[in-house]
């Protein structure tokens, strides 16, 4: 067995990988880099498959920084088909034909600001390979090797994420891709008694698992929660705007679930919520798919609804409110989720000059994104967005931790119930990296 990254190994962003195992040769994820900084290529390093086509393509899910070069594939994996889950489909589908119609026109595609373009052809040319699998459904990826057998194990994260199980007489082996251990209110968690059972079955050769949050322990998520819907009760007390940038797939859904639930207990009964963005057509994916996809779920998902005030927002709803000319208070959930693009930067200038407005960060933020200056500014700073706009910052800004990723001690009990003979540790910046590997080493007592 054998690992080449050509991209995604110590970042976060470019996830894509090469794994040669059992004669035969995997692509694993391919995605886009999403940093503003210009040091990078976005893309991960595809000009290696040239010359070393896969046989096959797994996609673990959705997020742009696992499929964002998906379209871009066709002239460098010959035949090879592309295996994803049914749910991973779905949301592809929605995510990329969206990006075409807004990345040349208003910057919607959260890749769009560092050059990521393709057209609908080569969105329609991907999903033509596309073969979608249900979760925990067996299958032969490579024509010819039955031998070599694959299943995707649900794990959280977003809808359709999917860890892959690779089996074949050479090794038994897991990748990860991102997971949670907390359930998510849409989606719910890894099941940590199936991969101890999955070992048991046969011990595990090898695993490759992600580090995003490696050097951290994430807060109550119940408690963080309940500080966000105190905060939005606060904002509406006063009058004013709250935007929540972010992503498009798994984080703005959670969000909806949450607020309408609030809204149910007669918190935030009267305030209109607006979806924008990207969000819009993966809100209604998921309202649509996700109780059928996961039956552990008790009904099905509803999180756009007009009763509650729970509304799309279409082209004069935003610009009523961006303009001020909607009154009194609201929320925005909207892509992007790091401000890097998209509707969110839209919101954010209106929104960043009123002390009373507020802007709520509730997930991950590149070091070199808008939103993680957002988070280091001081009141009455000047914060770039967009196309070099500068924004005064008088609205409070607040930070949550609804992560949809592992953190150390939750990636430690995964890797426990897996108990691989080796690991390999990606998707994560260096210094998380390392700390997570300090600590498996200390529970393990083997090197990672």
């Amino acid at each position: 067995m054998r690992i080449i990254p050509l991209g995604g190994a110590g970042e976060v962003g470019a996830s894509c990988t090469i794994l040669e195992v059992a004669g035969v040769r995997l692509l694993i994820d391919a995605g886009i880099r999403t940093s503003t900084s210009g040091r990078k290529n976005p893309l991960p390093f595809l000009e290696y498959l040239r010359s070393h086509p896969p046989d096959a393509v797994l996609v673990t899910h959705a997020h742009a920084d696992h499929t964002g070069a998906l379209p871009l594939l066709g002239d460098y994996i010959g035949n090879a088909c592309i295996h994803m889950t049914v749910g991973t489909l779905h949301v592809l589908e929605v995510l990329q034909l969206d990006a075409v119609r807004h990345m040349t026109d208003d910057d919607e595609f959260e890749g769009a600001e560092i050059g990521i373009s393709y057209s609908v052809d080569d969105v329609e040319r991907t999903i033509a390979r596309v073969v979608p699998h249900g979760f925990r459904q067996r299958f032969c990826p490579v024509p010819g090797r039955d031998d070599i057998q694959i299943e995707f194990i649900p794990c959280g994260h977003i809808l359709g994420a999917g860890m892959v199980l690779i089996d074949s007489e050479e090794s038994r082996g897991l990748w990860t891709g991102d997971f949670s251990v907390a359930p998510q209110p849409t989606v719910g968690a890894v099941s940590l008694d199936i991969l101890r059972e999955l070992a048991e079955e046969r011990p595990f050769d090898w695993m490759v698992c992600e580090g995003t949050y490696g050097d951290s322990q994430h807060p109550d998520r119940e408690r963080e929660e309940e500080r966000l819907i105190r905060v939005l009760e606060r904002s509406v007390r006063k009058g004013g705007k709250v935007l929540i940038p972010a992503f498009a797939v798994g984080r703005s859904q959670d969000l909806g679930v949450l607020i309408r639930r609030a809204k149910l207990a007669g918190r935030l009964a009267d305030v209109p919520v607006y979806f924008d963005g990207m969000t819009r057509g993966v809100t209604s994916i998921y309202q649509n798919v996700a109780h059928e996809l996961y039956p552990d779920i008790s009904e099905p998902l509803q999180i756009l609804d007009p009763e509650l005030s729970i509304f799309r927002a279409n082209g004069q709803s935003r610009a009523k409110l961006v303009s001020g000319e909607i009154e009194g208070p609201a929320i925005v959930i909207s892509s992007s989720g790091m401000l890097m693009g998209g509707r969110s930067v839209e919101y954010a200038k209106a929104f960043a000059p009123r002390a009373k407005n507020a802007i709520l960060i509730t997930g991950y933020t590149d070091e070199e994104s808008p939103g993680r200056a957002l988070l280091n500014l001081r009141s009455g700073g000047i914060l770039r967005l967009g196309d070099d706009s500068r924004v005064r910052v008088r609205c409070f800004v607040g930070k949550y931790g609804l992560s949809a990723h592992a953190d150390g001690p939750q990636i430690k009990s995964v890797v426990e119930a897996v108990r691989p003979r080796r690991l390999a540790l990606v998707h994560g910046e260096p210094q998380a990296l390392k700390r997570l590997s300090a600590l498996l080493r200390e529970t393990r007592g083997r090197k990672p």
